[in-house]
């Protein structure tokens, strides 16, 4: 897959998984962040994705100086 060859601090879009690992949380808590309307995704297709901003102001709401690193 291209996705997992470009640089984390390069991507715009994480999947699910991608999303629980960089917050280090679960899968399942991030699709209950989801369906609780606090982390907006973007779906293509099938995929459910969610950008690296959206990770970053949903990591900021109890921690302000949160930033995703590669």
């Amino acid at each position: 897959m291209i996705a997992s060859r470009i640089p984390t601090n390069e991507r715009l879009l994480f999947s699910r998984d991608e999303a629980a690992q960089l917050l280090s949380v679960s899968p399942r808590t991030v699709t209950y962040a989801i369906d609780a309307n606090r982390l907006s995704v973007t779906r293509i297709g099938r995929r459910t994705l969610i950008s690296r901003g959206e990770l970053e102001r949903f990591a900021k709401i109890d921690q302000p100086n949160f930033r995703i690193a590669a």
